[in-house]
């Protein structure tokens, strides 16, 4: 009878186990809802300027082209299934990207250069219940030499920044 019960709490344990991964893999069609053309709703979001992404995906990447008046031509980045790194020709420099799912949400990990200074933005992707709407957290992360104890008013670090952003989903 133990034999038994130690039996089944190894086989619950390990059912466990296979059912709750970390992080779950990426796929083309499980990025379908994402893929489209989204304009960001500026009233309802922490960006500042006019912005409009275009993503697509083939069979191993997802495609983002962003499309700012600020550009001379529009950034793409490509973001790996496999979440493996990807380099990227980025203006003037490279970007690095990476890319997970989180349950439902996207993660993707984009580390670029500005000013010889490594700037890392992770952006958390949901789409809402109709998926006209995807809601970007964003958290930028400027390494540039921060040192010492921020003051006891700062409630971020100083080279940290956060915003959520919508985007509307525009017809096809």
């Amino acid at each position: 009878m133990r034999h038994l019960l130690i039996s089944a709490i190894v086989a619950a344990g390990t059912q466990f186990a296979f059912v709750v991964p970390v992080h779950s893999q990426v796929t083309a069609a499980g990025i379908a809802g994402f893929q489209g053309t989204w304009t960001l709703d500026l009233e309802r979001s922490g960006g500042t300027s006019p912005e409009r992404r275009i993503v697509s995906a083939d069979a191993e990447s997802m495609r983002i082209e962003t499309h700012r008046a600020e550009d001379a031509r529009p950034p793409v980045l490509l973001y790996r299934f496999d979440g493996s790194d990807k380099l990227n020709a980025f203006g003037d420099n490279t970007a690095t990207t990476r890319l997970r799912r989180e349950g439902s949400d996207l993660v993707l990990e984009t580390v670029y250069l500005v000013n010889e200074q490594a700037v890392t933005v992770d952006e958390t992707w949901r789409l809402d219940e109709n998926g006209r709407e995807m809601i970007v957290d964003v958290m930028m992360r400027i390494e540039h030499g921060y040192h010492g104890v921020p003051p006891p008013f700062v409630k971020s670090p100083p080279n940290i920044s956060k915003v959520t952003n919508v985007f509307r989903k525009e017809p096809n």
